[in-house]
């Protein structure tokens, strides 16, 4: 993988300074721990005007259900 493929996002908790690295091919509301650990993010893209693809992320609703497992 190149390195042009990754994009660093910080955290949108207040007061976090975090930042976390997402891959390109990541798609929109994948969800992960915030790197400081607080809170689950959701993934999201937007597109510029020159059609660009830049990630955000925000504080998911709720955490999310875990799939498959044992049981």
């Amino acid at each position: 993988m190149k390195l042009d493929e990754f994009y660093t996002v910080p955290c949108p908790v207040e007061g976090c300074e975090k930042k976390a690295t997402v891959h390109r091919s990541m798609p929109a509301g994948y969800t992960g721990l915030c790197p400081c650990q607080a809170v689950w993010l959701q993934l999201g893209w937007s597109t510029t005007a020159d059609y660009n693809r830049v990630p955000y992320l925000v504080v998911a609703p709720e955490e999310p259900k875990r799939r498959g497992g044992r049981g």
